[in-house]
């Protein structure tokens, strides 16, 4: 391997590591529930879910569960 090529996996180890590093804008991913795919999506601190509606957002299944995989990599709640 050539030592650019080394340097460049250092490089994206130790980015890796340090979470604060990361900021996210925008993404969406799709979560494969009981009884069906569901579609989470996050923009500029704002979660959504075409699955259920529930009372409080903040207590959304599925939008919980993205939370968790995360963790602390989001940014904390206002």
């Amino acid at each position: 391997m050539h030592s650019s090529m080394i340097g460049n996996v250092e490089k994206a180890v130790r980015y890796s590591q340090e979470h604060q590093r990361f900021h996210f804008n925008q993404f969406t991913v799709t979560l494969d529930g009981d009884h069906r795919t569901h579609l989470v999506a996050y923009d500029n601190g704002t979660w959504s879910c075409d699955g259920e509606v529930v009372d409080d957002p903040g207590f959304h299944p599925h939008i919980m569960a993205v939370e968790r995989v995360l963790g602390e990599m989001l940014p904390t709640a206002p």
